[in-house]
């Protein structure tokens, strides 16, 4: 059947990468970075709670970690969460509380871990993810085994 429909014993690979300039766009567009790429104060979620802060740009981290971890240029990927949305998070608070981003990093730490207290119980715990849970983001296809089944059921 192979040589039928032309495939060899040869091994071909296929390489995805991420379109870096149309994710940086749209970062452009939300205001989380400058015309030069820079990280920039997300200026639509200074009003927010500060752990509010911190969970949005900690959910666009994960949900682009998650996304993205598929990707051959994987360390693009690792940049983009550890020094543009990690710096526009400290940007964000930093000018919410008019103080210098390295007063950010000293107050909140480099994972902005946050405890959310009421009535003296913590609720929540919230935090960027880690460098280190970034460095060691692996490339890999997120797959769900779904049994045929059920695949057969749900059309």
């Amino acid at each position: 059947l192979a040589k039928k429909i032309g495939l060899s014993n040869s091994t071909h690979s296929v390489n995805i990468y991420i379109d870096l300039d149309k994710i940086l766009n749209e970062f452009k567009e939300e205001g989380i970075v400058n015309q030069k790429n820079r990280p920039i104060s997300f200026n639509k979620i200074c009003q927010l709670e500060d752990y509010k802060i911190i969970n949005q740009m900690a959910s666009k981290a994960r949900e682009i970690m998650t996304f993205y971890q598929c990707v051959d240029n994987l360390w693009e990927v690792k940049n983009l969460v550890n020094y543009i949305l990690r710096f526009s998070l400290a940007a964000t608070l930093a000018r919410k509380y008019k103080t210098s981003v390295k007063k950010i990093f000293a107050r909140y730490g480099k994972n902005f871990s946050v405890k959310v207290k009421d009535k003296e119980k913590i609720i929540e715990i919230t935090n960027f993810p880690s460098k280190n849970q970034v460095d060691t983001l692996k490339c890999k296809f997120n797959i769900e085994t779904i049994a045929y089944k059920d695949l057969i059921r749900n059309r």
